[in-house]
């Protein structure tokens, strides 16, 4: 019975023509390390629709998909073209594109047949990868380490444990009061909310939105002055840092596309003009270890 199905589903262009329905069931055991989809279902009417399910990517080429779905030594082929109007969905119902699929992702797909094509072809209206596990989530919890180079931070959650959240270019960043903040007003112990796309297999938020409690921990910021030890890499991108001895005290300055960089009068100034020896200031908020200073203005009085 399940050769003859097999058969049938191969056959489908003649059988399209001949105006009948076919409808394949077919299960198989097809499970990733994080997930199993769906069990294989082929679905054709008589207007040339097909919903086909838990299809393996086998290759991408532009904006056409290479997929098989596969019962032993046995192999259904399908090409799957996808145009501007197809919906691309993560596992769990987040809009998606093709550009987050790569071979070996697991596939539910529908569209239409096109009966000229000697393969089975499908122009694709929907798409779902059953192995993204992206979902938008919210979680609240405390900082527990934050990364300014990487504009990353590290919360734990009561129910998720230890999360690691990506703050992007457009991330927004506010107190719990509505004020704007910026990456660098995050601090260890502060309790947090972030909002984003949650990656389950990851543990990890690409966040839209993070709101910092600010009744907790308050940010303490304060002006420094000091004497550039070793000025930043001029060849470097931000961010960057350099050390400078305040108080006879080496100390790492960060410095961000966040930080105003500016000269003795008060004027924008490119990086590269601080030199080591130069006399700056510094105005921002020192981490818990009171070795690094996470800078919202430099200053150098030299130039």
């Amino acid at each position: 019975m399940k050769n003859k199905s097999i058969l049938g589903v191969i056959m489908l262009a003649a059988i399209i023509t001949a105006g009948l329905i076919i409808q394949a069931h077919i299960t198989q055991a097809q499970t990733t390390a994080a997930l199993v989809p769906p069990t294989s279902t082929i679905s054709v009417d008589s207007d040339n629709k097909v919903l086909v399910s838990s299809a393996k990517v086998t290759s991408i080429d532009g904006t056409t998909i290479n997929a098989v779905n596969n019962w032993g030594n046995t192999n259904l082929a399908w090409v799957i073209k996808t145009d501007a109007s197809t919906e691309f969905l993560r596992h769990f119902g987040a809009k998606s594109s093709l550009s987050e699929m790569t071979v070996g992702d697991f596939i539910s797909f529908r569209g239409s047949l096109d009966t000229s094509a000697s393969q089975l072809t499908i122009t694709a209206t929907r798409i779902r990868n059953w192995s993204i596990q992206e979902v938008n989530g919210t979680f609240m919890g405390a900082v527990k380490s934050t990364d300014s180079n990487g504009k990353s931070f590290v919360m734990t959650t009561e129910s998720r444990g230890d999360l690691t959240v990506f703050v992007l270019t457009d991330t927004k960043i506010i107190t719990d009061n509505d004020a704007q903040s910026i990456f660098t007003d995050l601090r260890v112990g502060q309790n947090v909310t972030a909002r984003g796309v949650w990656d389950r297999s990851n543990t990890n938020l690409q966040a839209d939105r993070v709101v910092i409690h600010i009744a907790n921990v308050p940010v303490q910021r304060d002006i420094f002055q000091g004497v550039i030890k070793s000025a930043v890499d001029h060849n470097a991108d931000l961010p960057t840092s350099m050390v400078v001895t305040i108080d006879n005290r080496d100390i790492t300055v960060n410095v961000t596309s966040d930080t105003r960089i500016l000269n003795k009068n008060w004027t924008k100034a490119p990086l590269a003009d601080f030199k080591a020896d130069d006399t700056i200031r510094i105005y921002g908020a020192p981490n818990s270890d009171n070795a690094t200073i996470d800078a919202l203005v430099v200053r150098d009085i030299s130039i």
